[in-house]
């Protein structure tokens, strides 16, 4: 949206959008400084944290509420029907802490299902050919492998925890000490956008319809899963409370062998930004 509404342009930046397949790519891309600023889930940023990656987390995008799922035949009602089973999900990412806190809810364990590794946007094709008896995926993929087989269905979806998986901005932090400006202007450019689509959800619906190759009432399904943050939800969000929900995930992704160690959230976290 701010691409095809000249926003970039209308505050002076010079942006370059670069699409990444998977988490890793996005870290590899991040530590060789050949981006300097990620949109990530937040599980992501704690990752990348903990491996070395000097990050700031400057801004909140949003928060699924049903936009991340575990999709399977609809012979297969709950968590515990999992057990036993092939289920694909990207590694070291949001889907597998939506996965693992399922199983967790439901006295289960990593240990009682059979992983089988791939990237988000494959997770549902690889349900689809039967190498796989389950998936988890998120939008725009959901939506897809969904329409893709009728019989498919949503067994466990982040509306069973608001706030489990959020997106956010991570901005490298020698880049945001030295280029304050340029990335207070960026904030404004994705708060513009965000109004944008607000105003003009059908308009805007069908520029990342055209961006993504999608369809738009694909498009539109995923966000209907989605809550877009905007600088003023962020000024009223963007707090002490926050900072406790991503230490309960946190913690989440800890005890289910996501992370090694919990973040340094103070060290992570710079909500001036949105403020100034």
């Amino acid at each position: 949206i701010a691409e095809a509404e000249a926003l970039f342009t209308k505050h002076g930046l010079n942006v370059d959008l670069v699409t990444f397949a998977t988490d890793e790519e996005v870290y590899a891309a991040l530590a060789e400084g050949r981006i300097q600023a990620a949109n990530a889930g937040n599980y992501s940023a704690f990752h990348w944290a903990n491996e070395g990656l000097d990050l700031q987390i400057v801004m909140l995008e949003d928060a699924s509420y049903g936009a991340d799922a575990i999709v399977a035949p609809q012979a297969l009602t709950s968590v515990q029907d999992l057990a036993g089973l092939r289920i694909a999900y990207e590694p070291k990412s949001v889907s597998q802490v939506l996965l693992n806190y399922a199983l967790q809810q439901q006295g289960l364990s990593p240990a009682d299902i059979h992983p089988v590794h791939v990237a988000a946007a494959e997770a549902g094709a690889a349900l689809l050919r039967g190498e796989a008896d389950a998936a988890v995926t998120y939008e725009p993929f959901l939506s897809q492998v969904l329409a893709a087989d009728s019989g498919l269905h949503k067994v466990f979806t982040a509306q069973e925890h608001p706030g489990l998986i959020t997106d956010i901005l991570v901005v490298e932090s020698g880049y945001l000490a030295q280029n304050a400006a340029t990335v207070r202007a960026l904030l404004q450019v994705w708060d513009e956008a965000v109004d944008f689509y607000q105003d003009n959800p059908d308009q805007a619906i069908a520029i990342v319809a055209e961006a993504m190759g999608g369809d738009p009432a694909e498009i539109r399904a995923a966000f209907a899963g989605v809550e877009f943050f905007d600088l003023v939800d962020n000024q009223e969000f963007f707090t002490d409370a926050f900072q406790a929900t991503l230490a309960d995930g946190a913690h989440v992704a800890r005890s289910v062998g996501l992370l090694e160690r919990m973040p340094d959230l103070d060290r992570l976290l710079a909500p001036q930004y949105v403020r100034e």
